[in-house]
């Protein structure tokens, strides 16, 4: 790929994920899946979702 980080959008479900990709300079959105949305939100991230329903109906989801 021919991309810079900021031009991709990672959903992650782990505190550790949604650091790393914060730090490889990623907009990094936290998906509690096997993690839940109270231990993801002390993690720094760019925005967050509910569910993957909610990823769906997302301003960030481009259709």
């Amino acid at each position: 790929m021919n991309a810079a980080p900021q031009d991709f959008l990672v959903f992650e479900d782990s505190p550790e994920g949604i650091t790393a990709a914060g730090h490889a300079g990623m907009y990094a959105v936290a998906l509690p899946t096997s993690h839940t949305a109270d231990e993801l939100a002390g993690v720094t991230c760019d925005s967050h979702v509910a569910d993957y329903d909610a990823v769906l109906t997302s301003p960030l989801c481009l259709r």
